[in-house]
């Protein structure tokens, strides 16, 4: 068939001589099928899809059954296949390469979302398999700007927002009046490291299993609430020795280890009380010679050596303490000495009392001469 004019535009349709006809227009070129679908075929005649609308949205349809919808474009001179519709899967959808949404993403059915490569959200260059990026100052009413917001109201009530970790790795979940931090697996912890600038990781903290909390590593200090109770202990100490704090119902405040031995600050008391019951002490003697013991000692003034405070004081002398009472004196951590002050005021008595022996003596002493 010749070229042929069919209209005073200048569209044309041409046979081309294999069985395909060129259709030409200067303007829209318009399908009408009377309110019907445009029906594709092929060679052989049969149906394999159709143009269709609902008076207001275009439809396309693959009519043979478990067939894909593809979306085919050319790159240089190779075939794309840039969008896949898989109606054996429900009609799922699979991208070849990048995503780019201008707008809102809303999913109305119930299947799953599967992306094999990085997922951008305010980014169009993702350095993770998620990239969360926002300059949103949309805010909450209590004023928390919002940037990732993630909502199961499966429950029936809304406002429930919860993310999870797969592996049973743990759970973030954050309600109306509570945030959640949650580890996922059995007999499992909730550890927190930090990064220095070599990239190493060091864990600074743990809660474990059994709602210890653990200062340093698995081998730190270890901080353990029962009840009105806080145990403190390191975790390489002996076992069962820890000290614990407690409030009781009087609203005293105890600091006792192990064998309740301790100091104590009773409500609004401005003073410690140290535990010194009869009851639970072994007496081995009473002091003695502790006025000449105390002529030994040398009360000082003294500032700190590698003080950062421009200030003096007044104390004792661990080392001359230590030769008469070396039960007074600790040690710390790097060798140097210590004294436990307070005890210093049982042999402060033991003095007095020799000391007023003394003078009770020189009185009847003199008392006598005098008499005599």
């Amino acid at each position: 068939m010749a070229a042929a004019a069919l209209n005073s535009n200048g569209a044309t349709f041409t046979e081309s001589g294999n069985g395909d006809f060129d259709i030409v227009v200067v303007d829209d070129l318009r399908l009408t099928a009377g309110g019907n679908d445009i029906v594709l075929k092929g060679n052989s005649g049969n149906e394999y899809g159709r143009l269709s609308n609902d008076n207001q949205n275009l439809i396309i349809k693959n009519i043979t059954s478990d067939k894909d919808i593809s979306f085919v474009g050319k790159d240089d001179a190779t075939d794309i296949t840039a969008l896949t519709l898989d109606m054996s899967n429900g009609g799922s959808a699979t991208f070849r390469d990048d995503i780019y949404f201008g707008g809102k993403l809303t999913q109305t059915g119930t299947g799953d979302n599967k992306f094999a490569g990085n997922v951008g959200i305010g980014t169009n260059d993702p350095d993770g398999e998620l990239h969360v990026f926002g300059t949103s100052t949309t805010t909450t009413s209590t004023g928390a700007e919002q940037l990732l917001i993630i909502e199961n109201s499966a429950n029936g009530t809304p406002g429930i927002y919860g993310i999870g970790f797969h592996a049973q790795g743990g759970y973030l979940q954050a309600g109306i009046n509570a945030f959640n931090l949650t580890n996922g697996g059995a007999n499992a912890h909730l550890q927190f490291w930090t990064r220095n600038t070599s990239s190493e990781y060091t864990e600074r903290m743990r809660i474990t299993a059994d709602g210890e909390v653990k200062i340093g590593d698995a081998n730190g200090l270890s901080i353990e609430k029962t009840g009105n109770h806080i145990f403190l202990r390191a975790t390489t100490a002996t076992a069962g020795e820890y000290w614990n704090f407690d409030v009781d119902a009087n609203n005293r405040l105890n600091v006792i280890n192990d064998n309740s031995v301790g100091v104590y600050i009773d409500d609004a008391a401005t003073s410690w009380t140290g535990t010194s019951d009869e009851r639970l002490k072994n007496i081995n003697y009473e002091l003695t010679g502790s006025l000449s013991n105390l002529q030994d000692l040398r009360a000082v003034n003294y500032s700190w050596i590698s003080g950062s405070v421009d200030k003096n004081f007044i104390g004792l002398i661990a080392q001359d303490v230590e030769q008469h009472y070396p039960e007074m004196i600790s040690e710390d951590r790097d060798g140097y000495k210590g004294i436990r002050y307070t005890e210093m005021i049982p042999v402060l008595v033991s003095a007095i009392k020799e000391q007023q022996s003394i003078i009770d003596n020189l009185k009847s002493r003199i008392e006598t001469l005098e008499n005599s």
